[in-house]
């Protein structure tokens, strides 16, 4: 229910598979991801935070018909007309609206059914209004940050907030990069994640 008791449900997973350290990566939501790397810094080899929400905040309600299993696969049906292009640059903006529109029933991926991810939503937007990941700990792993500095879904300042917060821990922002960056910016996000990466590899082997 809360990011500390799925830090904790993570770390019984990785005791079952034996394994004893991961690279942490959470994206969008997140709060797991730094609650985890928060907790278990000895099983934290990094910490990349793709646009993460560390401190308390609203998510902008939707209208109920919106996690309608039915609207949602009408407008990506419908996505090529006039009327679907308007709803998918509601939910997204530029490049990433028009990869929407082109994708048409396939833009629906892993959010399909809604049905099934509304009371997980639900418990998301609760835990983020009264939100403060680092109040009484530090996250001391080598991270990173990156953010796009036109993402309407969660503020660039999240990001901001959460690198002064974490010593030593450097903010990549992405210009006019949106929450649908990974799909219009990958190209730069995947290698600076890498080099990231491995410079922590190359350090360690010295």
């Amino acid at each position: 229910r809360t990011p500390d008791e799925q830090a904790h449900a993570c770390t019984a997973l990785l005791d079952k598979l034996g394994i004893d350290s991961v690279v942490v990566f959470g994206a969008s939501g997140g709060p797991s991801s730094i609650a985890f790397a928060a907790l278990y810094p000895e099983r934290t080899i990094c910490f990349l935070g793709l646009f993460p929400i560390s401190h308390s905040w609203r998510i902008m309600e939707q209208p109920a018909f919106t996690n309608s299993d039915f609207w949602l696969w009408t407008v990506a049906k419908i996505s090529s007309n006039s009327f679907g292009q308007k709803v998918a640059y509601f939910f997204a903006q530029g490049q990433a609206a028009k990869q929407w529109i082109e994708m048409g029933p396939d833009m629906l991926g892993d959010t399909w059914p809604p049905s099934l991810r509304e009371a997980g939503l639900l418990n998301d937007m609760a835990q983020f209004k009264e939100l403060d990941l680092l109040k009484g700990r530090d996250i001391t792993v080598p991270t990173l940050i990156i953010h796009g500095t036109a993402d309407i879904n969660v503020p660039f300042s999240q990001s901001k907030l959460l690198t002064e917060r974490i010593s030593g821990s450097v903010l990549h922002p992405i210009e006019g990069g949106t929450h649908t960056m990974m799909s219009t910016h990958s190209e730069e996000i995947i290698p600076v994640m890498a080099m990231f990466i491995g410079r922590l590899t190359h350090s360690s082997m010295e």
